[in-house]
């Protein structure tokens, strides 16, 4: 990831993520950092899921090859997986610091967009509706999360009463999901090939 054209969104999430861990700590005995803790969480969420959209917008979103049980196995739209789970991650980020259900919306928004990618391609041979209206569709969301900061209260630091644990397990899913994606999209196919070939033989 880090020999990419396009790194530096890659390394601003890193360090948005550490500014946003230190003022959640600062955030538990000060409430004034809970709104700062919020916004570099949801700019690094967001930096992320642009660098992937820029990294990635090049790329066959046909088919790639993967490692599975030692077979060359066809996964079919990897890339708008990768994007997905970015914003699904961002999401329960999100939940998890506000407790606030209204913001799922935005995996429902996700669900609508993805409908109409497969449309797109399955009736119309339009391939790169994903990536031509990514913009607008970040758009909508950022659009919803700001409603949500100004009508639902979402600066106001919540206690929690449970643990949330499936939200962490979620999380856990998705990151390692953007990441092992973007690893099986961007390396280098004949590699694969041959590791697997070696395997069977």
């Amino acid at each position: 990831i880090l020999i990419l054209n396009h790194r530096i969104y890659f390394v601003s999430t890193i360090l948005l993520t550490i500014f946003s861990y230190i003022f959640h700590k600062l955030s538990i005995s000060f409430k004034v950092f809970h709104s700062l803790n919020l916004f570099f969480c949801i700019l690094s969420d967001f930096v992320r899921t642009i660098g992937l959209c820029i990294a990635l917008s090049g790329n066959n979103s046909i088919s790639f090859d993967i490692i599975y049980f030692y077979n060359i196995n066809i996964i079919p739209y990897m890339r708008e997986w990768c994007i997905s789970s970015s914003i699904i991650y961002m999401s329960y980020n999100i939940f998890t610091l506000t407790l606030t259900e209204d913001v799922k919306i935005i995996n429902t928004f996700l669900v609508i967009y993805l409908f109409c990618n497969l449309v797109a391609i399955n009736f119309f041979n339009y391939f790169q509706f994903f990536f031509d209206y990514i913009w607008v569709f970040l758009g909508i969301i950022l659009s919803s999360i700001c409603y949500h900061i100004k009508n639902k209260n979402l600066l106001e630091r919540k206690i929690k009463v449970n643990s949330y644990i499936y939200c962490d397990i979620l999380n856990l899913f998705f990151i390692v999901s953007i990441y092992f994606n973007l690893y099986i999209i961007l390396s280098d196919k004949s590699k694969l090939v041959d590791y697997i070939t070696t395997l069977k033989n």
